[in-house]
């Protein structure tokens, strides 16, 4: 049965995908489906490589030089899966785990009836329910506002500030306009796990206007774009941890006076 995985929108923009061969690009798409079908769980060393000269219609030393390219290039790991692969899947995307989630939700709907039932036919009385209608609400909008770090009473995440302040500290990147529950998501979790404030916050943009490539000031390959990072792109996990440990600054780390605390 033919599934779905997940590509995000931002792949015709990825600068690893950008400086390799069009060719590379379309193996390194088979890799994903069949990661997505568990076939590179499934198998491992030389049967796997046979495995996947097999299904991508290639010769053993054709694939051996694709595999050398991408893992050079930090797009697979050396068991052949590609890196990230469940930074961007959702266990939901999983019909076990659609099933498994149905099965809890009809086991549950069939106990609360069992307990209802009983309290109807006791002859013990029964003290009303508490009908209190206070209920919580969720304000989020795809707007960009300041919104709590979760349901939790931690401070809220300044999103709003944070956003100003890209677009004050890195004007020459691209704008950041809509704030999506994913964007949302990445930008709480790096103010929360990683830099805390604001200051940091700005640390963090300086430190990325040092780098060339980030702000696109690399001359490209020919037939390809310039690349530009933009707040969405820095801020997801792995990309932030590369930027922190100087990938994209010729080896020069985020340093310690720049404040923002590790993973």
């Amino acid at each position: 049965m033919s599934t779905w995985f997940r590509v995000h929108n931002d792949v015709l923009d990825n600068p690893k995908l950008i400086l390799i061969a069009e060719s590379d690009r379309w193996r390194y798409l088979g890799l994903l489906s069949l990661m997505s079908q568990g076939v590179l769980t499934k198998y491992e060393g030389e049967k796997l490589d046979r495995v996947i000269s097999a299904k991508m219609r290639l010769t053993n030393s054709e694939w051996e030089e694709t595999k050398r390219r991408l893992q050079e290039e930090e797009l697979i790991d050396d068991k052949c899966h590609p890196i990230g692969w469940e930074d961007r899947q959702y266990a939901s995307d999983s019909s076990a785990e659609r099933t498994r989630k149905y099965r809890e939700r009809k086991k549950k709907k069939q106990s609360d009836a069992g307990v209802t039932s009983q309290e109807r036919h006791s002859d013990a009385d029964v003290t009303p329910p508490d009908t209190d209608t206070d209920t919580d609400t969720d304000t989020d909008k795809n707007t960009i506002g300041d919104i709590p770090a979760g349901k939790s009473p931690r401070q809220p995440v300044p999103f709003k500030k944070i956003v100003d302040l890209y677009h004050e500290k890195l004007p020459e990147l691209p704008r950041f306009e809509e704030l999506t529950e994913a964007r949302r998501g990445q930008l709480r979790q790096r103010h929360v796990n990683n830099l805390t404030s604001l200051e940091n916050w700005g640390h963090f943009f300086d430190y990325i206007r040092q780098s060339d490539f980030l702000m696109g000031r690399v001359e490209p390959r020919p037939g390809s774009r310039p690349f530009r990072a933009n707040l969405e792109w820095v801020t997801r996990h792995a990309n932030y941890a590369k930027i922190k440990e100087g990938k994209y600054h010729n080896g020069r780390f985020l340093s310690a006076s720049s404040n923002p605390r590790a993973s």
